[in-house]
C-alpha cells in the first residue's frame, strides 16, 4: 500500500490537488499481479468535530475526481 499526495497545474491555470491511496500487489518477480486505487479530495473535514453524535456537513456541491 502506498500514501500519496497529487497537485498539479492545468493549462487554464486551475490548480487541482487530491490525496489518494495505491494497493498493490506483486507477484515473485516482482510484476503487477493487482492495483487499485482510491482518492479524495485534500480539502477534507471531520462532520463530528462539533459534536461527537449529530455530523454536521458542508453545504457544497460533490466534485469527482
Amino acid at each position: 500500500m502506498v500514501e500519496w499526495q497529487f497537485k498539479c497545474q492545468m493549462k487554464n491555470s486551475e490548480v487541482t490537488e487530491f490525496d489518494g491511496i495505491s494497493l498493490l500487489k506483486w507477484t515473485r518477480d516482482n510484476r503487477v499481479q493487482f492495483l487499485k486505487e482510491y482518492g479524495c479530495k485534500s480539502d477534507n473535514y471531520n462532520p463530528y468535530q462539533m459534536s461527537a453524535n449529530s455530523p454536521q456537513f458542508r453545504d457544497e456541491k460533490v466534485d469527482w475526481l
